[in-house]
């Protein structure tokens, strides 16, 4: 097939074609897992599951219904270290389908429902990624990078497989920050970014892409959307360990600054950044090398991007357990989208088609460990 017609063809379907990828990923394991609730996902979805049907922060019914055993708060409840940004997102969906099934919360309806809801979490974030390289970068190159994002990196695993997780939500979230940035929406921006932080709080480092974006009279309004959703991650972990300054995560894990294993975070043959993810690397030479400047300079996203790299290696558990590549790094995929259409020529006939290869190759790699992955018994 002919360049311009691959061209023609990826303009007008790269939506279907995430769509109807994304959905069929998500149709076949819902079903053979015969649910979408299950690893981290049950504290996430025990968070929307006790706001809405217990209607308190409690999670005594919904730990014991999943078998699991947590340590005791200062008030004497289970105490979930798990964000309520998931939960808070996904609470529409869920609401919407207690009130027409009036369960118990855990059914497959509650179940199917978040986790297509999850999907379109993912898928949303894709199309926002679209709307803001356009006007950056040609409508091919913003095509194309929507297309590698979607299948060759781990959102395919997050954004279409493991959905009742975190990472769709911050992906989403991400996404929508830098969306309302440049299109220069500040409270709006700020309110983004603070689910990014109520959904991930390390997240809050896509922030960095902030200095130089608007001047010092324009700060108060992106701090009006942004302060009040923070306020609400505080008011959680008050409500659960009396204090809005005690992060949960930290009672049990913690950093390693000194001591960053950066060599596994990006190598490591089974969790690996760019092992699993080649495009990931390529993205970050494609960042590098671009002539970015405001409202997206290259070296705020790289600095953004460094830092969150830092953190994942200086984390106790970087791999993250049971997880498909480095997990943590989803949130951060919005931002690598500019270093990817810095990669691709804006016509069929321009630049050069050796970056095209070489990420081309990285995608179709990625789906084959994908697979491998996802099949494994």
């Amino acid at each position: 097939m002919k360049p311009d017609k691959l061209t023609d063809i990826m303009l007008k379907y790269w939506l279907p074609m995430v769509l109807a990828g994304y959905l069929a990923v998500f149709a076949v394991h819902a079903y053979s897992a015969r649910g979408t609730v299950y690893g981290d996902g049950r504290y996430y979805f025990a968070w929307v599951r006790t706001l809405v049907v217990g209607r308190d922060i409690d999670f005594t019914d919904e730990f014991s219904h999943y078998g699991i055993i947590e340590f005791l708060t200062a008030r004497g409840t289970p105490g979930n270290k798990f964000s309520v940004g998931p939960a808070l997102t996904w609470m529409p969906a869920y609401t919407a389908v207690h009130a027409l099934v009036r369960g118990d919360g855990y059914g497959w309806q509650y179940q199917l429902i978040t986790g297509a809801f999850g999907m379109g979490l993912a898928v949303s974030g894709l199309v926002f990624i679209y709307l803001t390289l356009t006007g950056i970068f040609s409508r091919q190159a913003a095509a194309a990078t929507v297309l590698i994002i979607a299948y060759g990196t781990n959102l395919l695993y997050y954004g279409a497989f493991d959905t009742v997780n975190s990472h769709s939500v911050s992906f989403f979230a991400v996404s929508l920050f830098l969306l309302l940035l440049r299109r220069n929406f500040l409270r709006a921006a700020g309110a983004a970014l603070g689910l990014v932080g109520l959904t991930r709080p390390q997240d809050l480092v896509t922030g960095l892409v902030l200095p130089g974006l608007f001047g010092i009279r324009r700060l108060p309004s992106f701090l009006a959307g942004l302060l009040p959703v923070v306020a609400i991650l505080l008011i959680t972990w008050t409500a659960q360990f009396t204090s809005p300054l005690l992060n949960p995560y930290l009672t049990r894990e913690g950093f390693s600054l000194a001591d960053p294993r950066l060599t596994e975070v990006l190598f490591d043959k089974d969790f690996g950044l760019i092992t699993v993810t080649p495009a990931v690397g390529l993205a970050l030479i494609g960042l590098a090398l671009s002539k970015l400047r405001l409202p997206f300079d290259r070296w705020q996203l790289m600095s953004a991007l460094l830092v969150q790299i830092y953190l994942i290696s200086s984390w106790s558990t970087w791999w993250q357990g049971e997880t498909f590549g480095s997990r943590m790094f989803v949130g951060m995929l919005p931002l690598l989208s500019f270093g990817v259409a810095a990669l691709i020529p804006s016509g069929p006939r321009s630049g050069n088609r050796t970056a095209v290869w070489l990420l081309s190759a990285a995608v179709a790699y990625h789906l084959v460990r994908f697979a491998a992955y996802a099949l494994a018994p």
